[in-house]
């Protein structure tokens, strides 16, 4: 999993100091303390610096801020041991913090994030990064770091997280609303109006049956009105069906997916490939429908929009994860500036898109140029592995 956004200025700070911090390091170390340039170069830097001496398991030199930091009661470095820093590492976070440092003895560097308790009880984050120092026979012999107190930022990264979560909340909410919505009318639509429909197809037949023989244009007129009715009802089962898919709920999203594919064949007359595996039993009922949603609203810009002749589609499942592929050979569209076009028809579907992606915790990839076709991406965790990753995420925020 990359850093997030959040991270990245925090990162190029902590880089540039590394940079500057390191040319005080090569080929003046000596066995028990920093060099005296760097240590008047940290005490003027605002973050915390620290020296610990890995074979003795004890700091050698922190600057005033990293004192503050770790919480010193004598503002020295005297009572800040590695043990009593870990002391004040909340119980949660001490085995990813000796994980790192473990690891970075063979990678070279390391960073962590944790919670830290201060003098008052209550725990701030902290970020804490290091660059292994080795003697002249290659063997790690110092951490040398920078620590952040990252509580600010952790707070509103937490902060975002819980608004963006009230907002997947509400679509989800919105989106049942709207499927619940899209049933009722689908079924009016097949019980009213297509029943309506019917018995009137069945009194022009009687008509029909009761004129005489000769008035034959009369004939012709009722039985192009006949097929005229058959066009209605078949046009009104299309729309109950794209309403509210009963094949969906009765036989489940393999078999859904199939009659939407031979759907889309029949109407846009388009070459289509597919290698699809079967995935019903990844996924709730629930969140088979927002599937289904997502195949059906590609479908339909694919046929608004792209003047496309082949369309390849692909489903696959792997390590936890199924991704849905769908590409054309159509005329493509520049992304960007079509999500740029706020409130156009075209915005609307691709946020749409990506909007149900993440509410299946998934995510939404669109590659597309002018002349070149248009290749989405979908890439949605099963429900058995997004729960793992809540749980683990609840765990860690």
């Amino acid at each position: 999993m990359g850093r997030q956004p959040a991270y990245e200025n925090l990162e190029q700070k902590v880089r540039d100091l590394e940079a500057r911090l390191k040319e005080y390091q090569e080929g003046d170390l000596k066995e028990t303390w920093t060099p005296k340039e760097f240590k008047e170069l940290a005490e003027r830097l605002q973050e915390g610096i620290y020296h610990f001496d890995i074979e003795a398991h004890r700091f050698i030199f922190f600057n005033k801020t990293a004192i503050e930091i770790f919480g010193s009661t004598n503002a020295s470095m005297l009572d800040i041991t590695s043990k009593s820093v870990l002391l004040r590492v909340h119980p949660e976070d001490l085995e990813v913090v000796r994980k790192a440092a473990r690891e970075s003895l063979a990678g070279g560097s390391g960073e962590v994030e944790y919670r830290y308790a201060t003098p008052d009880g209550s725990y701030r984050w902290m970020y804490d990064r290091w660059i292994v120092i080795r003697d002249s026979e290659g063997k790690p012999k110092y951490f040398e770091g920078i620590v952040i107190d990252n509580t600010k930022r952790k707070l509103a990264e937490m902060a975002l997280r819980e608004s963006r979560k009230q907002l997947r909340l509400l679509s989800s909410h919105l989106f049942k609303a709207q499927e619940k919505e899209r049933r009722r009318i689908s079924l009016e639509l097949h019980d009213e109006l297509g029943q309506a429909l019917t018995v009137l197809k069945l009194q022009l037949g009687s008509i029909k049956k009761k004129l005489p023989l000769d008035p034959g244009d009369l004939r012709e007129d009722i039985q192009n009105t006949l097929k005229y009715v058959d066009l209605i009802i078949e046009n009104v089962r299309r729309l109950s069906h794209d309403l509210s898919p009963s094949i969906l709920e009765d036989l489940g999203l393999d078999a859904a997916l199939r009659l939407l594919i031979k759907e889309f064949v029949n109407h846009s007359n388009m070459q289509i490939s597919c290698d699809i595996i079967p995935i019903d039993r990844l996924f709730s009922k629930e969140n088979q429908i927002i599937i289904y949603r997502i195949f059906q609203e590609t479908f339909t810009n694919i046929e608004r929009h792209s003047r496309a002749q082949r369309i390849s589609i692909s489903i696959k499942h792997g390590n936890g994860t199924v991704s849905m592929s769908i590409k054309d050979d159509g005329i493509g569209f520049d992304v960007r500036q079509s999500l740029v076009k706020l409130g156009s028809e075209r915005a609307l579907g691709l946020t749409a898109l990506d909007e149900r992606a993440r509410m299946l915790g998934g995510t939404l990839r669109i590659d597309s140029e002018k002349g070149r076709g248009t290749h989405i991406v979908f890439k949605i965790p099963t429900d058995e592995a997004r729960d793992r990753n809540e749980l683990l995420s609840n765990h860690i925020g």
